[in-house]
Parts: C-alpha cells; structure tokens; sequence
C-alpha cells in the first residue's frame, strides 16, 4: 500500500512539474504569410456615439481575401488582384500599415489574432455641424 501511494505522489508530482515547465506562447511571433479569406464583415455606424445602423455579411471562400508574402500584400475580391502594395506588422501594437504607390496607404488595426485567424478593424469619422458620424469596420479572416 505504501509503495502505490509513493507511486501515486511522484506520477502526480512528475505530471504538475511537467506542466509548470510548458512554454507560454501568448507573446509567439504571428506571421501573416500566405492567404487570408474574408470570413464575415461588420459595419457599424453611429451618430454622436449613438449606434445608428448596424450591418453583417458572411463572406465565402474567394468572395474577397488577402495574400501576404516577403513584405507584399495582394488584395483579391471575387478571385480577381484589385490592388497590391508592402505592408508593415507590428507585432506589439498589432498594426498592419498597407502602402498603395507613393502617397496612398492606410492603417489598421488588427485583433483576435492567432496562427489561423485575425480580425481587421477601420474606424472612420466625420463631423458635419455637430453632428459626428463614425463607422467601425471589422472583417473576419481565416487562414487557407
């Protein structure tokens, strides 16, 4: 009986140790290399920080997806190449910055990240008198 016990305590103290002794990957390099397919797209607009409207549309495969590769970017709707340029990611902020030709290039911010999926969001506002109109964008990837 006392030899099970000792069995019993170093299987479970071999057990907890092992796992002490995993890796914590919260902070693991994400690479956005390869094809990212639009999985659902929300748009939101609000009226002096009212919510006004709020839109959801699932996309399909190929309805519009990105292909990062080296530090080039392609952006595809319907399967067909609608523009192309070099991004930047910063890991920490979780900003990808897409550069279009000389002067033209926008920032986003990315969320939900992980090795399969990420969520970009755009936030947009316009003031007119005093009445200020925002849209949030968020467009779900999924990684091919």
């Amino acid at each position: 009986m006392k030899s099970k016990l000792l069995i019993i305590f170093f299987l479970t103290v071999s057990v907890l140790s092992i796992q002490s002794c995993k890796k914590d990957n919260s902070n693991a390099q994400i690479s956005l290399t390869g094809r990212w397919d639009a999985t659902n797209a929300t748009i939101e607009v609000f009226e002096n920080n009212v919510s006004k409207q709020k839109l959801n549309q699932t996309a399909s495969i190929g309805d519009f997806y990105l292909i990062f590769e080296g530090n080039n970017v392609q952006l595809y709707t319907n399967s067909q190449l609608e523009e192309e340029g070099s991004y930047t990611y910063d890991q920490t902020s979780k900003v990808l910055t897409i550069k279009y030709g000389v002067n033209d290039s926008e920032t986003l911010q990315l969320s939900k990240v992980t090795t399969t999926s990420f969520s970009l969001i755009q936030e947009d506002s316009v003031t007119n008198g005093t009445v200020t109109t925002k849209t949030v964008s968020e467009v779900a990837f999924k990684k091919q």
